[in-house]
């Protein structure tokens, strides 16, 4: 078993039983000593005073003298001569083990003391042995031979000493010859010498005369240019004092000033707010035809859309509009369904049985039309106006329906999933579990991908769902980090690159992908505070219904690129639906929806042509464009975009400084305050540059449609 110390006490002794160690405890170097050592070969001791009962072998280590002493042939022999005039014996120093002894560069005699065994280890032609199983015949006569050969070499030095004195001495001879001759040459040199010193120094007396005066005048000299220099220090030294006194005069002169001027600044702020207060009195009355924004100057419509409202909906709230061959369906609060042929006029029908909840998902594919809702309701239709109920295994509410591979798929807010092959027989496939840490998660919207062949899904958690038959489902986080939901989904699939565009109400407010796996956010927010609430694939573009009660269209290959229009809606949009010409619908282009909050519904219209005033925010140019007799005319000059350059009273806008106000760079006049009186959302409540400038784009188009006056230059 492992041995112990004891606590530690000065002069305490204790030995190991097992390895015959006694140890003392000494305060002075705060450490257990080898006092001694009993291994029934060889001790070793550790006192001041020279041991006793020693035996051949014995090690003996003085702490007082710190001397290492052997015990040979009845003596104690200095391992190293503790007088430092004699290196009687190898010792080299101590290692922990055996195998720790070096290798390499022993001389025979060599000791090292191995502080595991308490032992001696002494280097022999044999290699490295123990001290009390060491034969030092061998030693003996190598110490012998040494000796000799020490001998030999004195004998030899005193040879080369005795014959090198006698060369010294015939050198030295000849050097005290060369000595003599030299000092001799030197003397009668330092006689010459002295005789030409005494020369010189009567011929240096005379000059040094001349210097003396010379050096006089020459300080008289400086001590006269030295009252000049301090006159003029003196004259310097009174102008700064006359320059600092007027330096601080101007300074105080100037703090007076600032002081006087920022009180002029503040009572011009107090009088420019309570003008604001009076401007967003006058924002109310007047009707804007500031129309939408478009990317850039080729998107500017040639005809002029305008959303009608439609009156035909009673209800409180319409969540869902879908277009099938030959009519459009919406689903709304209160168990609506509604149909129309033509986009215009709307029927109510029967969803079956007696309902009061809200139908939330219209749906059609291939003759069949599906509608489902609160507690799970789901019906059936062949033409959309009569309808059939069938149980759907679920009481969650049904947000959206899917169909692909020849099956139709619903999604809801419990986070169940169910599939059917034609839409009435359906099987529940519960996938909650797979969905890990994120529990339950409400489904919201579900589309097809024709192009993958595969089921895509959006949660409220903002995470992505994908499935090829819908019956087994995979997680994928497109990195919103929990930022908002993902509240429409849809695969657009007639550009080059079929892509996936995801929209809902985070900071993002769309992310793209091209495989369902990887998702990118949208390189810019194109739709500022609002969000998108339905995205809808038409073939050729896609469109959005906006959470502000806007529309969007986005008509180019990469699907990044929006027209924002007006439809009048004061509240949330949440469907939005497009119907192609056709035998109903006689409009070129066809006809779009759009519907949501207090049953606010519109259809948008092609008037008779623009109309002057039509006014568009073109978004790469950051100019307004205004429609007139002459054709297009712009606030930017000629413009990039080829409008006719023509004079417009608008102002350019350049981006607010930090700490302006916008009633700051752009002070209205009374007549002008009155025009932009109906302009919405009031100059309180923008807060960031887009909101600005965004204002400030849409007023300069009231004021041209009104005919005012822009102001003149300097207050342009």
């Amino acid at each position: 078993m492992a041995f112990d110390f004891p606590p530690a006490q000065d002069g305490l002794r204790v030995t190991n039983p097992e390895s015959g160690v006694t140890y003392v405890y000494r305060d002075r170097y705060q450490s257990w000593i080898i006092e001694s050592v009993d291994n029934k070969q060889v001790r070793i001791h550790t006192v001041c005073c020279t041991p006793c009962d020693a035996r051949q072998g014995d090690i003996w280590f003085n702490p007082c003298t710190n001397c290492l002493h052997i015990y040979h042939d009845g003596d104690w022999m200095p391992v190293v001569d503790c007088s430092g005039n004699s290196d009687f014996v190898g010792y080299k120093g101590e290692v922990q083990f055996p195998h720790q002894l070096p290798e390499k560069g022993n001389e025979l005699g060599d000791l090292w003391i191995v502080i595991s065994e308490a032992a001696i280890y002494v280097y022999s032609s044999r290699g490295w042995i123990p001290a009390d199983r060491y034969d030092d015949t061998e030693l003996r006569q190598l110490i012998e031979d040494q000796k000799d050969a020490s001998i030999a070499r004195d004998v030899e030095l005193n040879k080369l000493i005795v014959r090198n004195k006698a060369e010294s001495q015939e050198e030295d001879q000849k050097l005290w010859d060369a000595l003599q001759q030299e000092t001799s040459d030197r003397t009668a040199s330092d006689e010459a010498l002295n005789d030409k010193i005494d020369d010189c120094c009567t011929n240096g007396q005379d000059g040094l005369a001349d210097l003396q005066s010379q050096l006089d005048q020459e300080v008289k000299d400086r001590e006269l240019a030295d009252a000049a220099q301090q006159n003029l220090i003196d004259h310097l030294t009174n102008d700064l004092s006359d320059t600092n006194d007027r330096l601080d005069q101007e300074i105080q002169d100037r703090i007076d000033g600032d002081d006087q001027l920022q009180g002029k600044l503040d009572q011009e702020k107090i009088e420019r707010e309570a003008y604001d207060e009076h401007l967003l009195g006058l924002i109310n009355s007047k009707e804007s035809k500031w129309m939408g924004e478009v990317p850039s100057f080729d998107d500017l419509p040639d005809t002029r859309y305008d959303w009608v409202p439609l009156t035909d909906f009673r209800c409180t709230t319409i969540y869902s509009m879908t277009w099938g061959p030959d009519r459009f369906i919406a689903g709304s609060s209160d168990g609506h369904v509604w149909s129309s042929d033509d986009g215009l006029f709307w029927e109510r029908r029967n969803v079956g049985i007696a309902f009061n909840g809200n139908v939330t998902a219209t749906f059609h594919n291939s003759g069949v039309w599906l509608l489902g809702g609160d507690n799970g309701l789901l019906s059936r239709s062949l033409d959309g106006i009569k309808w059939s109920n069938y149980y759907s295994t679920t009481t969650s509410n049904i947000q959206d329906f899917a169909f692909g591979n020849g099956t139709y798929v619903y999604v809801t807010d419990g986070g169940v999933v169910a599939t059917s092959p034609d839409g009435v027989g359906w099987t529940k496939q519960d996938h909650t579990i797979r969905w890990g840490v994120h529990g339950i998660d409400s489904i919201l919207t579900v589309t097809w991908s024709e192009h993958l062949s595969k089921f895509v899904a959006g949660t409220a958690r903002g995470m992505i769902l994908i499935s090829d038959t819908g019956m087994g489902w995979d997680l994928i986080d497109p990195r919103l980090n929990g930022s908002g939901q993902i509240l429409t989904i849809v695969s657009a699939e007639w550009a080059g690159q079929p892509t996936l565009i995801a929209g809902g109400n985070f900071p993002q407010k769309l992310i793209y992908s091209v495989d369902g796996l990887n998702w990118v956010y949208a390189p810019r927010n194109p739709f500022k505070d609002a969000f998108p609430t339905d995205l809808k694939d038409c073939g050729t573009h896609v469109i959005a219904a906006l959470s502000d009660g806007h529309t969007a269209f986005a008509f180019d290959a990469l699907v990044q690129s929006w027209t924002l229009e007006a439809t009048g809606a004061s509240e949330r949009l949440l469907a939005i639906a497009w119907a192609p010409t056709n035998a109903n619908i006689g409009f070129p282009g066809g006809l779009y929806v759009t519907g949501g909050n207090f049953g606010q519904a519109y259809a948008r219209m092609p008037g008779k042509g623009l109309e002057p005033g039509d006014t568009w925010v073109v978004l790469d140019e950051m100019c307004l464009y205004t429609w007139s007799t002459l054709g297009w005319v712009t606030s930017c000059g000629d413009g990039s975009g080829g409008g006719s350059g023509g004079a417009i009273n608008t102002r350019a806008v350049d981006l607010i400084p930090p700490g302006k106000r916008a009633s700051e760079l752009f002070p209205l006049t009374d007549e002008e305050a009155l025009a932009l009186s109906d302009l919405m959302p009031p100059l309180r409540a923008m807060s960031t540059q887009e909101d600005y400038n965004a204002w400030i784009f849409k007023a300069l188009g009231i004021l041209a449609t009104a005919g005012l006056d822009g102001g003149d230059a300097e207050r342009t």
